[in-house]
This record gives structure tokens, C-alpha cells and sequence, in this order.
């Protein structure tokens, strides 16, 4: 299929160099399938992109469509709560009444076979492709003239910081658990009240057995730069990039404890993101809070978790009553191991083969999704259809 090089946003005037500069940041899942074919005239392209607007305000971009052309909405970049089925469909239908064949592409699990929605596992594919087909983001930078520091998320990544450690330290050099967890100023979303409160539960008695984050005392990556690192270490949390922790902290610990993304079950919005994909990759077991139902997500892709954590905690549907039995969780789990370091060791198959499930499990594929979307577009009786 033909897409254009271009990507319209609210923040440009559509011009053809910001345009496309927008869309070189983020072509990562178009450029790492097969079949897509890259345009710089609008004519000549069957699909168009445009970053996720709430309302449809360029609306002499959306005119300049043709009916045999697909617009995709990108909402892959982010996900909260709100972004559930009801929402999503309010917003396409706004933009369906300026041009009708616009799709959503977006990440939440709870949304598959919607009509108009476009389901896109890129939170896994992103981890399969950085962590194992590294040889195709620098492919990815050889080829376009926008530099690394300009690809979504991972602005000045280096290949070292996707090493997979492959052996624990030694056992007087371990601790028990890695807790990071970023805290964002001014920002009253359900998961920073819950990473405050597992931070100050764990540091009141735990605080010996782990790593716990702390504002301008982050984990830094693998070989971080002064650039990275600064961004890091800002004491008001900043986000919006993905690099994950270093090796040594990997090495150092045997069970990353943390708060997801979303930890609300009343919306029906679920997503498994990084913060789950680094330790699974990395070789800890993981001890999560986020919504109800989230380890059986997690399981979903093949993942398989040890039975010396006690994950009931995720059935539970009340979020508050979820968390305090979470906390309950780490409480007996350190009651009743008194040796961390045989417990790994007895259950090493675990971590070998969740590693493996990233070499194993297929990428979601984005280009099999619109090419079948395409194909349900009735063909017009105009010339000016493509």
C-alpha cells in the first residue's frame, strides 16, 4: 500500500517539511512491515496518517481526501484511562462526518473488532523490535535524515541500553527488588496516588531490601549520556521517553515491584506497557498493580509467572481494596521467603522462557489490519477516485 510521507498534527500548519519531519519521527511501524510504500504526493497515496486530535480541526486537510483513500488516526504514542471505546467512537464520528473513511489506530486491549477502531499491539512490537531487530532502527536512522535523536520515545538511544543481562550478580551483591516508578508534578492521576503509596510502604519496611526510585534519583540505562541523564534526573518527573534501566539493577535484583500505567477497573481501558515488558525481558519476575484482570494480560502473551507471589490481588475489582491487598501481597511474600536467591534459581525456567516469548510471539501487524480495511471500500463510479 501507498502511504504518504507525511503527518498532520495539531501543532503545524501541515507544511510539507514539518510534515514530513513528524512522520519520520514516528515511522517506526510502518517502516519495519513489509508491503508499505512510501509517497511525498497526496494524490498518490491510498493511505494518510494524522497524529490523535480530540476534535477534528483540520478540516481542509480531511477535504483534500479522495473516497478511496483511508485516513489513519494514530493514538498508539499514549493511553490513560479515558481512552476507552465510548470515547473513541464519539471522536471518530466526528471526524467520519467531514470524511467517512477515517480509522483509529490505536492500543487498548479491551477494544478488538470495533468497527472504525484499529487494534495495534506496538507496546509489544516496540520491545521485540529494540530489543532483538535493533539492525532495523539503525537501518531506520541510516535512511531517513532525521537522526536518532528524533524517533519517538527514545531520543539519543544507544543499542547498549536493549542488552538483555544474562546472569545475576552474586548473592551478598543482590537485594531482593527494583521499584522504580516516576512521580509527575502536579499530575493527580490514579497511579501516581498509587506509586506514592507503594513508595512510602516498601521504604517504610523495606527500604533495605531494594531499590526504590526518588525524584532526581532515577535509574539511569545503560551507557546514558549527559543529555539522558539530565532529563532523567529532573526533579519535577519528567516523562514522555522510554529508556529502559540499566543492567546492573537487573543483575543486583530478582523481582521488579511497580505500578503500571492503568490501575483504574472502572474504565474498561487495558494496555500492558513497558514497565512490564522491561523486567519480563531483563530476567526479574514481576510483582505489578494496575487494573483488575492485568496478569491475565500479561498471561495472554504466553508470559508465565512463579507461584511464590500470590497474585489473587488482580481479581479484585475495587481499586483501593486491589491495592491494600497488593501491599498485603509483598508483605507475606517477604514473611515467607527467606532465601530470594534459591527461589530465583529454582524457578530460572521461568525467566528463560519469558525471554523467550519475545523471540517467539509474531509481531502485531499493522499492514495486514488497513490493507483488509481498504479492501471494504466500495469503489466509487468517479474519476477522480484512485
Amino acid at each position: 500500500m501507498r502511504i504518504l510521507r507525511n503527518l498532520f498534527s495539531i501543532r503545524n500548519n501541515n507544511s510539507d517539511e514539518e510534515g514530513a519531519r513528524l512522520f519520520n519521527k514516528h515511522i517506526w511501524p510502518f517502516y519495519m512491515e513489509d508491503g508499505w510504500e512510501f509517497v511525498d504526493d497526496i494524490n498518490n497515496a491510498e493511505v494518510v496518517t494524522s497524529l490523535f486530535n480530540f476534535n477534528p480541526i483540520n478540516i481542509d486537510m480531511l477535504k483534500r481526501l479522495k473516497p478511496r483513500q483511508i485516513l489513519l488516526i494514530l493514538s498508539i504514542f499514549h493511553i490513560d484511562e479515558t481512552y476507552e471505546k465510548e470515547f473513541y467512537l464519539k471522536v471518530l464520528e466526528e471526524y467520519r462526518k467531514v470524511f467517512p473513511n477515517c480509522f483509529i489506530v490505536h492500543k487498548n486491549k479491551a477494544i478488538q473488532d470495533v468497527e472504525g477502531l484499529i487494534y495495534y499491539d506496538c507496546m509489544f512490537n516496540r520491545h521485540k523490535l529494540y530489543y532483538h531487530d535493533y539492525h532495523k532502527i539503525e537501518s531506520l536512522v541510516n535512511s531517513f535524515p532525521i537522526g536518532n535523536k528524533d524517533i519517538i520515545w527514545t531520543a539519543g538511544a544507544t543499542k547498549e541500553m536493549f542488552n538483555i543481562p544474562q546472569e545475576k550478580a552474586n548473592p551478598q551483591n543482590c537485594r531482593v527488588f527494583l521499584s522504580p516508578g516516576l512521580l509527575y508534578q502536579g499530575m493527580f492521576l490514579p497511579r501516581m496516588r498509587y506509586r506514592a503509596g507503594l513508595k512510602d510502604f516498601l521504604r517504610l519496611h523495606y527500604d533495605d531490601k531494594g531499590y526504590i526510585n526518588s525524584a532526581g534519583n532515577n535509574f539511569l540505562p545503560n551507557n546514558a549520556s549527559e543529555g539522558i541523564e539530565r532529563n532523567i534526573q529532573r526533579p519535577d518527573g519528567a516523562g514522555g521517553y522510554w529508556y529502559p534501566i540499566g543492567d546492573r539493577y537487573y543483575k543486583e535484583t530478582y523481582i521488579s515491584i511497580y505500578v503500571e500505567t492503568l490501575t483504574v477497573s472502572d474504565f474498561n481501558t487495558r494496555c500492558v506497557t513497558e514497565k512490564t515488558f522491561d523486567p519480563l525481558i531483563k530476567g526479574n519476575f514481576i510483582l505489578p498493580f494496575a487494573y483488575s484482570g492485568f496478569i491475565k494480560d500479561v498471561k495472554s502473551y504466553g508470559f508465565r509467572f512463579p507461584d511464590f507471589i500470590d497474585y489473587s490481588y488482580d481479581d479484585i475489582k475495587d481499586n483501593d481494596k486491589r491495592f491494600f491487598a497488593y501491599m498485603r501481597t509483598i508483605d507475606m511474600m517477604f514473611r515467607i521467603n527467606h532465601n530470594f536467591r534459591q527461589t530465583y534459581e529454582d524457578n530460572l525456567h521461568i525467566i528463560k522462557h519469558n525471554r523467550k516469548v519475545f523471540i517467539d510471539r509474531p509481531y502485531d501487524n499493522l499492514y495486514n489490519k488497513v490493507k483488509e480495511q481498504l479492501s471494504k471500500i466500495p469503489v466509487p463510479n468517479t474519476a477522480s477516485a484512485l
